[in-house]
């Protein structure tokens, strides 16, 4: 299996999308940027002595010679005419001897490395990594580089913007270590390092939630990085032994290594602390099929669209006349539905029940027999909904799902119509014709060929993705592998955004999958 498809495959078996944990290496790799110790070296040029020597001073801690060669450049700075106009423009920003080192790291990462050009060969890669789906990014880079590719992801800058302020969980970059935005907020020196790990159990318990319900993507680091090491320790170390087992699937290393051109995804292990933490780890040349495999990831709306809406109603809840009908209502809360006038659901609509499920759409109820991750109240959605849904001449609504959840199929394969409307009893008497696409011309081909009835995947091996799509609903529904055709719809769902064929093509089989998983008498 090729690496992106492999990667894609397990990232779907998650309810939620991924987060990045972005190091270094990938500013390195697209900005030509020095690695930490190369950018020491590089500013101890215009100090009185060496890299070499506040090294060896340090006893090669880098932290600490950062803080020697941070206090050395201090005089400099604030003495030498060459600074002037440095001094004149950042003056108010020192508030320790740190504040010129930091100061100038920044101007020449905002001012130098945006100039310099990307190389032709990883502008595919940058494109590639514009079109990821994920619900948030953790860096501890400090320049601009993932804001240019996410430029409606809001920035958190530094530990305390995260704990202190009001993160909605998506479409936000967590930049730990600081940014070039804010010059005192670079972790950098000794004491920069001693600050942050003081604080680093309240960042670990912030991280906790989103560690546990996303995939954890890290690009840019090594497997024996002691910054992202440290940041693990600190979150695995509220888990015991079986919760941290369950985070093998979800924390995913990508190390690039030259010339590995067939990558693959294998289980490894992180010593930290006394505690084996299992990850999974794909060693590649080229992050390309990486982020082709998070490009494939489904999502209703846009994450930047998503934490906006969360942002507002969370702010006008909180902040605005109690006795608003606008209330948001997350997951984890009790509050019953039946209190309510109007709920406001970002991700699922759960336990909506009485009031009505206004605002589900189709596209829903679709994606919904596919992904089962609707959570539905099966009988108030064909009594209360379905008939608004199929009104207009919508013709491939799924309905059998829902008939089967409320216990209205019988064993035998009848069906209890009590109280359905007109639209939802005619639904649930369609037959297998019904599913058959007008072109006759399918149809011919199909039954000119006895291998097509092996299954789906078959047919897209022979005849490509659009002909598997109007030739499946031809296969004998007594023989239909369920798991083999919901597979298929999963990885080519896309063609529901697509055109209005191609839409209706895919309504149509999911319908079909529907009837025959859901709606035949059990065996």
């Amino acid at each position: 299996m090729a690496l992106d498809e492999e990667l894609a495959k397990h990232l779907m078996q998650f309810q939620t999308a991924p987060f990045l944990f972005i190091g270094s290496g990938m500013s390195r790799r697209y900005m030509g940027l020095e690695s930490w110790e190369a950018l020491l070296e590089k500013f101890s040029v215009f100090t009185d002595h060496p890299y070499a020597f506040y090294r060896s001073k340090a006893e090669s801690d880098l932290p600490i010679a950062a803080s020697l060669i941070a206090a050395n450049f201090n005089e400099k700075w604030w003495t030498e005419a060459e600074y002037a106009d440095s001094r004149k423009s950042y003056e108010k920003f020192c508030t320790s001897e740190r504040s010129a080192l930091k100061i100038e790291i920044c101007r020449y990462l905002s001012e130098v490395v945006s100039k310099r050009a990307t190389p032709a060969e990883l502008a595919v890669e940058i494109d590639a990594l514009k079109s990821v789906v994920v619900d948030g990014i953790i860096t501890t880079n400090w320049d601009l580089f993932i804001e240019s590719v996410f430029p409606d992801f809001k920035p958190y800058i530094g530990q305390d913007q995260l704990l202190f302020g009001s993160p909605q969980g998506i479409a936000e970059i967590y930049k730990i270590h600081g940014s070039v935005t804010d010059p005192n907020s670079l972790v950098l020196t000794n004491e920069d390092y001693q600050e942050f790990n003081k604080k680093n159990p309240y960042l670990a318990a912030k991280l906790l939630t989103t560690f546990i319900e996303h995939p954890i993507v890290f690009i840019g680091y090594s497997l024996s990085d002691k910054n992202i090491l440290s940041i693990i320790e600190a979150i695995t170390g509220c888990l015991n032994n079986t919760t941290v087992a369950k985070l093998q699937d979800r924390l995913i290393f990508i190390e690039w290594k030259q010339g590995v051109k067939d990558g693959s995804m294998v289980n490894s292990v992180i010593n930290q602390g006394g505690i084996q933490i299992p990850v999974k780890y794909i060693v590649t040349d080229s992050f390309t099929p990486i982020y082709k495999a998070m490009s494939e990831i489904q999502r209703r709306f846009p994450a930047q669209v998503l934490r906006r809406l969360k942002d507002q109603v969370y702010d006008l809840v909180l902040n605005n006349d109690s006795k608003s009908k606008l209330y948001v209502k997350d997951i984890d809360e009790n509050t019953p539905a039946e209190d309510i006038d109007v709920v406001f659901g970002v991700g699922a609509i759960k336990k909506l029940q009485e009031v009505g499920y206004v605002g589900i759409s189709r596209d829903h109820i679709l994606r919904d027999i596919v992904y089962d991750d609707g959570d539905f109240n099966a009988e108030s959605l064909l009594v209360r909904t379905m008939d608004g849904i199929m009104k207009g001449g919508t013709k491939f609504v799924p309905i059998f799902k829902y008939l089967r959840k409320s216990g209205r199929i019988n064993p035998d394969g009848t069906i209890n119509i009590d109280g359905l409307p007109d639209r939802v009893i005619k639904g649930a008497a369609r037959e297998r014709e019904f599913f058959y696409p007008t072109q006759a011309t399918y149809r011919k081909k199909f039954e000119s060929r006895r291998s097509y009835k092996k299954g789906i995947s078959y047919i897209e091996s022979k005849e490509g993705v659009e002909c598997a799509v109007n030739m499946a609903c031809f296969l004998d529904p007594d023989f239909v592998n369920c798991d083999d055709l919901k597979e298929f719809v999963k990885k080519h769902i896309r063609l529901l955004d697509g055109k209005s064929t191609a839409r209706t093509a895919m309504s149509r089989l999911i319908c079909f999958y529907d009837w025959s998983c859901y709606g035949r008498a059990l065996e």
